[in-house]
């Protein structure tokens, strides 16, 4: 059935609306996104943020490591919807080996992007403990903020 439901969505990527693109990449997230990653990624510069970030979602559900090179220009969009939802994505798709990918994002502007990055931090906290403590030796007080926060985080995750 899925294959059915996305042969029937795949044309709504298409649609001026940008509400109807957002909820098909929604529905698409959900079902096969890497089948149709190149239809998908075609969408990454959409001029509507809510799409972008569905984009993000979609290749970090994909499990196709070649929509990587999407999601990295995503980390710097100018939209801040569209780089946390890279940030998930990124660590969807990669696993440890997205926390050098993000780090540069603890000086972001934004305080979704960081508790974006923080979120991720939690989760892969062992490969991340290299990249903290050379956040804790420089001089961004905000960047160690969330480190430790991150740190402590996993600690309570870890006791539950």
């Amino acid at each position: 059935p899925p294959d059915i439901v996305s042969i029937h969505i795949m044309p709504l990527l298409q649609n001026k609306n940008p509400e109807v693109r957002f909820w098909a990449l929604k529905l698409l997230s959900r079902l096969d996104p890497g089948k149709y990653l190149s239809e998908i990624s075609k969408l990454a510069k959409d001029p509507s943020d809510e799409v972008r970030s569905a984009v993000c979602e979609c290749i970090g559900n994909s499990g196709m490591k070649t929509g990587f090179e999407k999601l990295s220009e995503s980390l710097k969009d100018k939209s801040w919807l569209v780089r946390s939802s890279a940030v998930k994505a990124v660590s969807e798709l990669l696993g440890d080996d997205c926390i050098p990918k993000i780090m540069d994002l603890l000086g972001d502007n934004s305080l979704s992007v960081l508790a974006a990055v923080k979120e991720v931090l939690v989760v892969h906290i062992d490969a991340a403990m290299p990249y903290i403590e050379k956040i804790y030796a420089g001089n961004d007080r905000m960047a160690k903020m969330i480190c430790v926060e991150a740190v402590e985080e996993s600690k309570r995750d870890k006791v539950k």
